[in-house]
C-alpha cells in the first residue's frame, strides 16, 4: 500500500472512532502489570494501517500502527456478554464479593487452577492476585477481606490443611498468622473471621484468638467447645463471637465466657447483618434479632446471600443447583456435573446473581449489556482456506509411553517421553509417519521440560539448562545454565520457549522473561516477572506474552512493554497468525491486531461447541484445540474451521489417563497422558 493510500485509511480510522466515542481505554495497571514496569497500552489504538507478515513461530507481522480491517471490532465490547454467562469454565470453591460488580475467587482443583482471582463481573476478566504453587491453599476455608489482606487457610503440601494465613491484594505477598507452625490441622477443622482488631479461628475443641497486631503471633484460647463439635462457620459482631455447626448456632461474649447455644438445628452459613444473625444449612434458613427467631424456608441449602434489601439461597437437586428468591422464584438455575460433592457458593450484587459449583462459575446479568459502538457483532475477514495437502495428514501411530511435550521437525517428532512404570523422562526422536522406534536424544531428568525448534535445531530447557540439540546427529550443547521454566509437569497453554534465527526466548522461573543467544552468552532481560505467565509466542519483530490473563508485547531486542488485550483466559492459551493475536475470553474466542486494536469476537463459546478448551492454535483458517466435553471418556485434539465451522477430531487420549502432553505444530499434533500418547503428521504436500 503506498503512502497516501496509508494516511487515508489512518485518517477516516480516526474520525470514525471519533465520532463512535470508541477512544483507547486507560491503562489501568493491575498488579502482574507492575511487575513489568509501567507498560503503555496499544489495546483500541487503531492508528493506522499495517501489512501482514508471515513471521516466524507461527505469527503474522507485528509493528508499524494498527492494520484495521472489515470486520474488526469499533470500540471496546468487553461488556457485551451475554444475559446469562459462563465466566469460569472449571469449579470454584470459594466465591466473596470485592467490590460493586467485582467477586474474589478461589478455585477447586488442588493442583493446577486452584488460584486466587479477582474476577470483573462487567467484563468476566480474571486478574490472579495468587497462584504460587509452592504455597497452595486450601480451599475449605472461607476467604474473609480486612483492610489490604485477603485472610485464609493453605495447606502444607496437601498433608496438613487449616494453616492460618493472609494475602496482600496489592501483590499477591502471603504470610503464615502463627509464629508456632501448622499445627494439625484438617480440612473440617477451622473456620475462620477477622475484623479491625481480631482474627479468631477454631481449632479441635477451642476457638482462639490472634490480635492482629501480633501477627506474626500465638494464639490464646477465647473459647472451649463441646467435645466432637465441628464448626461450620464463624462471625465476629461488636460484643460476641457467634458459630455454627451441626447441632445448631452459638455465641459467646469476645471478653470470653462460656458458650451459649442460641438455636438446635444443623447449620454450614453464618452471616451478621446490623443486629440481625442469619444462620443456614440442612434445617434452612433462619433469622435472629433480640425478639426471637423467624424461619425463613426450611430447605436444606448449600449458601445464602443478603442483597438488595431481601435474601437468596442456593439449593440442590441431585445435579442440579438452582438460586430461589425470598418469593421462592427460581433465578438461576446449573447442572453441577462435577461428581466432587462440593457445595455451591453464591454472591448477589445490586446487578448480577453469581452462582459458583464444582463445574463452573455462571453470572446472570440484570444490566444491558453496554459498548460506545452498541453490542453488534462484527463479521471478521478470515484467511482463504489451506490448500488440502497442507490440511491432511500422511502418516501417525501411538506409544505405550507418556507424553510431557515435545516438538515436530518435518515428519520427526521430538517428544518427551515418560518410560512406562517409572518416572524417568527422556526426550526421543520418533519417525512420525509410523509407530516404529525411537531413538534417544537426551535425557531431561524432569517433565518439566519445555521444547522448541526449526528445520536444524531443537531447543529444550530441562534439567536446570537451556540445551541445543542437532535435529539430524542429535549432538548436544549447553546454552545457558541454572534455568527452569515456570510451570507444572503438564503441557502449558502456550510455550514457555520460543527461537528465532538468532536467539532463544524463555520464561525463566527466577529470572523472568528473556533471551539467550542460540550459540549461548548473556541472558538478556526483557520482562523482570514470570509471575503469572501462561506462555509466550514470537513474530517477526516482538515478543508476546501472556501473563496475568494480559497480553503483552515486548520488541525481541528490550523496550517498552505494551498491553494488547485485557480479560483472556490465560491458561487457554493464545496464537499469532495473519497478524492477529487469537485467544479467549468470557465471550469467546477473540482477536486482537498484533499491533494494536480492540478485541473483535470471532466465535461464541457456544459456537465453539466444547465444555471446556485449552491449547488453541491457529493456522489460517483453523484452529486447533484440546477439548473437553461434560461426559465425555477422552479428551480430544479437534480443529474447527472458522469460518464453516466443520469440525473434526484428531487425536484422543482416554481422560483417565490424565491428560500431560500436546504438541500441535504445522507439520504434526501429539496428545498424550502419563501412560499412552498418540500424534500424527500433517502438511503432506509434494
Amino acid at each position: 500500500m503506498n503512502e497516501p493510500m496509508k494516511q487515508s485509511r489512518s485518517v477516516w480510522a480516526a474520525v470514525l472512532l471519533y465520532l463512535t466515542g470508541c477512544h483507547s481505554p486507560v491503562n489501568d495497571l493491575s498488579p502482574g502489570a507492575l511487575d513489568a514496569g509501567a507498560p503503555s497500552t496499544v489495546e483500541g489504538a487503531n492508528a493506522g494501517d499495517a501489512g501482514r507478515g508471515s513471521g516466524t513461530g507461527g505469527g503474522g507481522g507485528g509493528g508499524g500502527g494498527s492494520h484495521q480491517l472489515p470486520g474488526d471490532a469499533l470500540c471496546d465490547q468487553s461488556q457485551c456478554l451475554l444475559e446469562t454467562t459462563i465466566i469460569a469454565r472449571e469449579g470454584i470453591a470459594r466465591l466473596t464479593p470485592s467490590g460493586p460488580e467485582e467477586l474474589l475467587a478461589m478455585g477447586l482443583t488442588y493442583t493446577d487452577n486452584l488460584k486466587l482471582g479477582r474476577i470483573d463481573l462487567t467484563t468476566g476478566a480474571t486478574t490472579h492476585v495468587f497462584d504460587d504453587r509452592g504455597h497452595p491453599l486450601d480451599n475449605v476455608g472461607r476467604l474473609r477481606l480486612q483492610g489490604p489482606y485477603v485472610y485464609l487457610l493453605t495447606t502444607l503440601a496437601g498433608e496438613l490443611w487449616g494453616i492460618p494465613a493472609r494475602i496482600r491484594l496489592a501483590d499477591g505477598h502471603i504470610e503464615e498468622l502463627l509464629s508456632h507452625g501448622a499445627e494439625n490441622g484438617n480440612p473440617v477443622e477451622r473456620a475462620h473471621d477477622v475484623d479491625t482488631t481480631d482474627y479468631v479461628f477454631s481449632e479441635g475443641t477451642q476457638l482462639l484468638r490472634l490480635p492482629l497486631s501480633a501477627i506474626p503471633g500465638t494464639a490464646t484460647p477465647l473459647v472451649t467447645l463441646a467435645a466432637g463439635e465441628q464448626v461450620a462457620d464463624l462471625r465476629l459482631g461488636t460484643t460476641h463471637v457467634w458459630w455454627a455447626t451441626q447441632t445448631g448456632l452459638y455465641r459467646a461474649p469476645r471478653s470470653g465466657g462460656a458458650p451459649e447455644r442460641i438455636r438446635a438445628g444443623a447449620f454450614t452459613r453464618l452471616e451478621l447483618s446490623g443486629d440481625e444473625v442469619w444462620v443456614g444449612g440442612a434445617t434452612g434458613l433462619a433469622r435472629w434479632t433480640n425478639t426471637g427467631f423467624t424461619t425463613l424456608t426450611t430447605a436444606a441449602l448449600e449458601d445464602f446471600a443478603l442483597a438488595r434489601g431481601t435474601w437468596f439461597v442456593a439449593v440442590r437437586s441431585g445435579t442440579t443447583v438452582r438460586v430461589l428468591d425470598a418469593f421462592g422464584a427460581v433465578v438461576l438455575e446449573d447442572t453441577d456435573s462435577s461428581k466432587l460433592g462440593r457445595p455451591a457458593s453464591l454472591v448477589v450484587t445490586a446487578t448480577r446473581v453469581a452462582l459458583a459449583t464444582g463445574t463452573r462459575l455462571l453470572v446472570k446479568s440484570a444490566a444491558p449489556a453496554v459498548s460506545a459502538c452498541g453490542c453488534a457483532r462484527p463479521t471478521p475477514t478470515l484467511p482463504s482456506a489451506a490448500p488440502a495437502c497442507e490440511r491432511a495428514f500422511c502418516g501417525g501411530g501411538q506409544r505405550s509411553e507418556g507424553l510431557a511435550g515435545g516438538t515436530f521437525v518435518g515428519d520427526a517428532l521430538f517428544g518427551v517421553f515418560r518410560e512406562p512404570r517409572s518416572s524417568d523422562v527422556k526426550l526421543k526422536r520418533v519417525d512420525a509417519t509410523s509407530s516404529g522406534g525411537a531413538a534417544l536424544v537426551f535425557d531431561l531428568l524432569s517433565t518439566q521440560a519445555s521444547v522448541a525448534s526449526d528445520a536444524t535445531a531443537v531447543f529444550a530447557v530441562a534439567s536446570g539448562g537451556l540445551w541445543a540439540v542437532d535435529a539430524a546427529t542429535g549432538a548436544t550443547r549447553s546454552v545457558l545454565s541454572d534455568t527452569w521454566t515456570a510451570h507444572t509437569s503438564r503441557t502449558p497453554g502456550a510455550p514457555m520457549l520460543a527461537i528465532d534465527a538468532t536467539h532463544a526466548f524463555v520464561v525463566d522461573s527466577s529470572r523472568g522473561v528473556g533471551r539467550v543467544e542460540r550459540a549461548g552468552g548473556t541472558w538478556q532481560q526483557l520482562l523482570p516477572s514470570s509471575r503469572s505467565v501462561d506462555g509466550i509466542r514470537l513474530d517477526a519483530t516482538h515478543l508476546y506474552v501472556s501473563r496475568n490473563n494480559e497480553l503483552l508485547r515486548v520488541p525481541k531486542g528490550g523496550g517498552a512493554v505494551e498491553v494488547l488485550a485485557r480479560g483472556l483466559l490465560g491458561d487457554a492459551g493464545f496464537d499469532l497468525d495473519h497478524g492477529y493475536a487469537y485467544f479467549l475470553t468470557a465471550r469467546g474466542l477473540e482477536r486482537v491486531a498484533t499491533d494494536g486494536g480492540f478485541k473483535s469476537l470471532v466465535l461464541t463459546h457456544d459456537e465453539l461447541g466444547v465444555t471446556r478448551l485449552s491449547h488453541l492454535a491457529v493456522q489460517g483458517r483453523e484452529l486447533v484445540f484440546v477439548s473437553f466435553r461434560t461426559g465425555d471418556a477422552d479428551s480430544r485434539l479437534e480443529r474447527l474451521d472458522l469460518s464453516t465451522r466443520a469440525r473434526e477430531t484428531l487425536l484422543t487420549v482416554p481422560t483417565a489417563s490424565s491428560l500431560s502432553g500436546v504438541v500441535i505444530t504445522p507439520d504434526g499434533v501429539a496428545l498424550g497422558g502419563y501412560t499412552g500418547s498418540a500424534f500424527r503428521v500433517r502438511n503432506c504436500c509434494p
